[in-house]
């Protein structure tokens, strides 16, 4: 299997992990480490051309979760460490992991996170969702269905993961 920077495999949607090529799975890998290796040498100047303004999630509603589970040690990946999660124990024995108004609990076990509830809209939710969450859902165990409401309801996608395959659907209504 192709292997990217940090032991992650590449961001491929679902159906296209599921159809496509060795040659064209091979090139989306490429894809990702350029993207990666220019974030690295050139920083924020990279980033700024690629993206010039966060897309917020004003409504995430949770279809499904089964069995999902997540390494915590991905909410602390991002190169700016504004952007690390907080850590709250709870009194029910419970995590709650919150950053903006994104929260993610569930029980802790050896640095993985079993997903009880998860919530990534309002605030800062766009760069949360494509560049925190999405890279660590990759490293994944379980399902998770989403329905995602972009700012103003310009478009509404199913985000599906399952078993470390990400895929991103449009939602017509």
């Amino acid at each position: 299997m192709l292997q990217i920077e940090n032991g992650r495999r590449p961001r491929i949607g679902f159906w296209k992990c599921l159809f496509a090529s060795k040659s064209q799975r091979i090139v989306w890998a490429l894809e990702e480490m350029y993207k990666t290796r220019m974030k690295k040498v050139f920083g924020a100047q990279f980033q700024k051309e690629e993206k010039d303004m966060s897309y917020n999630c004003s409504n995430f509603k949770v279809k499904k979760i089964e069995n999902f589970r997540i390494p915590i040690s991905g909410l602390y990946e991002s190169d700016d460490p504004d952007w690390y999660f907080s850590r709250e124990d709870n009194d029910d024995g419970t995590t709650t992991f919150y950053k903006c108004e994104t929260e993610i609990s569930g029980e802790v076990d050896d640095g993985i996170l079993t997903v009880n509830s998860i919530d990534c809209s309002g605030e800062g939710s766009g760069i949360i969702l494509g560049e925190i969450l999405e890279p660590t859902f990759v490293a994944s165990e379980g399902e998770l269905i989403v329905i995602c409401v972009w700012e103003g309801g310009d478009s509404i996608e199913k985000l599906t993961v399952k078993d470390g395959c990400v895929s991103w659907e449009g939602v017509e209504l």
